[in-house]
């Protein structure tokens, strides 16, 4: 009996719904790869419905049924509501991916920006599911080298900073 109710646990944690509405970020500048590398890190749910706005498809990631055209959407979703930019310049990053968490209850999507030599300041925009919930807070980490240099929690009314490295 104690093992089935460890089951029926671990099957249905995919689909509790939550109290809180957050995503995580992590921008990492790594000099010696020359490389902006960027994690995000959603609620599956939160994702599937705002996806949802791109496309009349039913979502369902991580699954059997996943919508073929889901990590293209995926991609537009991010350079819509996640823009980045370095020393001034727009970047679009590459869409590398996502993947499921440990618990199966949220995504990582990666993103990269490429030949990037130097770097002395990012600015960023992050409105990741702001449309879809008013309470939705967005935590931002800025690393360069593994050294932190920024963190934010942006919200609905702060949702863009800037980041020197001087």
């Amino acid at each position: 009996m104690h093992l089935y109710i460890i089951l029926i646990s671990f099957l249905t944690s995919h689909f509790v719904l939550h109290d809180f509405h957050v995503s995580k970020s992590d921008i990492h500048y790594k000099s010696e790869k020359r490389a902006v590398q960027i994690t995000i890190n959603v609620f599956i749910d939160d994702l599937e419905l705002a996806l949802s706005e791109y496309s009349n498809e039913k979502m369902s990631l991580f699954s059997d049924s996943e919508y073929e055209k889901s990590d293209s959407l995926i991609d537009v979703y991010l350079q819509d509501h996640f823009k980045i930019a370095v020393d001034d310049l727009p970047a679009r990053p590459y869409y590398l991916g996502k993947e499921i968490s440990d618990d199966l209850s949220a995504a990582w999507m990666y993103m990269e920006l490429e030949n990037v030599v130097e770097v002395s300041k990012i600015q960023l925009t992050n409105t990741i599911l702001f449309k879809e919930f008013e309470d939705q807070k967005n935590i931002v980490n800025v690393k360069m080298n593994n050294k932190s240099k920024a963190f934010f929690i942006l919200d609905h009314k702060d949702f863009a900073k800037t980041v020197n490295f001087d």
